[in-house]
């Protein structure tokens, strides 16, 4: 009996310690689950949720009911003729990925817009003329049915795109010479799409965004929305960093309301004392605490300890994953 008992103690004393010890010394386990990941992940699926309950109570209606829809290939009748190539956006529907897919919508064989979607790889391109084009393009393994989304412009670096409604961002890469869209549109040409709808404007990223997931709740399939979707776009292309031009989008949904000046510079303005900034250098390339646009904001942290922090003003603050995004822009500017 007693020997039961010495085993008992024994067993139990080795439990505790074990327990302790995973409690105690293991910081590679609960704390970066829950206290780290954990809060960080939930905090970013609601600010999502905002995010798409804020686009939608402002875009979903309008885009539903819209005069601007030009083509419905579920509706062939409603094709209208003489769309411009930068004046439009196109989501396209496909059931099946694993085949290849294909748009083109061509002006007299020498100005086109294509996407193809083929062995996983998707690129949208700007053709004018034959030959000479711009096109980004974005590896993503599929297997399910898919919407995408796309817009270009008439300068041929002006293209985005979204999968799902995810928002990608891309900067296009130039073969030969391409030039500016100039003519009206009128043929439309596709193969293994199951449904093709046009709006005779270039919608914003919010719009497309929720578009596209309004087109994937009608077929059942599973939509994504970025944290870093910005509600206008900007087409800025005198940048030569990347980051500037989803800082911009930031900028645009959380500042530009009030801050409307900021809306005209270009990155390297954001360095410079001007007019649109007050004569205020805004950015310090490299330096959080020498950048007002930084300290400034509700949320951002650095050396600057006297910093006022309560921007946007009468508003909610960016989110963490916004914050990141500006800070890591300054700091590799």
């Amino acid at each position: 009996m007693a020997k039961t008992m010495k085993k008992i103690l024994f067993l139990s004393l080795l439990l505790i310690t074990v327990v302790l010890f995973f409690q105690n010394c293991s910081n590679e386990f609960q704390p970066l689950d829950e206290k780290i990941y954990g809060s960080e992940y939930y905090d970013n699926l609601s600010a999502i949720a905002t995010m798409e309950s804020d686009f939608d109570q402002k875009y979903l209606q309008n885009l539903i009911n819209s005069e601007d829809i030009a083509f419905d290939s579920l509706n062939l009748s409603s094709f209208k003729k003489n769309l411009f190539l930068e004046e439009f956006t196109f989501f396209i529907l496909v059931k099946n990925p694993t085949l290849k897919t294909k748009v083109d919508i061509t002006v007299d064989q020498d100005q086109k817009t294509s996407l193809t979607f083929d062995l996983n790889m998707l690129s949208l391109v700007h053709e004018a003329p034959a030959n000479n084009f711009s096109t980004i393009t974005h590896e993503i393994s599929l297997n399910a049915p898919v919407i995408i989304a796309a817009r270009v412009g008439k300068d041929p670096k002006n293209m985005l795109f979204m999968i799902n409604g995810e928002y990608i961002s891309k900067v296009p890469q130039i073969n030969g010479n391409p030039v500016l869209y100039n003519f009206l549109d009128s043929m439309v040409e596709s193969a293994n799409t199951d449904r093709i709808i046009i709006f005779k404007k270039t919608l914003e990223p919010a719009e497309m965004n929720v578009y596209s997931r309004h087109l994937a709740k009608s077929y059942g399939i599973e939509s994504k929305t970025s944290i870093s979707t910005p509600e206008i776009f900007y087409w800025d292309y005198n940048s030569t960093n990347t980051q500037f031009l989803t800082v911009k989008g930031i900028l645009s949904d959380k500042c530009f309301s009030c801050h409307n000046s900021w809306s005209n510079l270009t990155e390297k303005d954001y360095t410079l004392a001007s007019a649109n900034s007050k004569n205020k250098i805004l950015v310090t390339p490299k330096s959080l605490k020498d950048s007002p646009l930084w300290y400034y904001l509700n949320g951002s942290n650095d050396e600057n300890t006297s910093a006022p922090r309560n921007m946007p003003m009468n508003a909610n603050p960016l989110t963490t994953s916004e914050l990141d995004v500006i800070k890591s822009w300054i700091l590799n500017y």
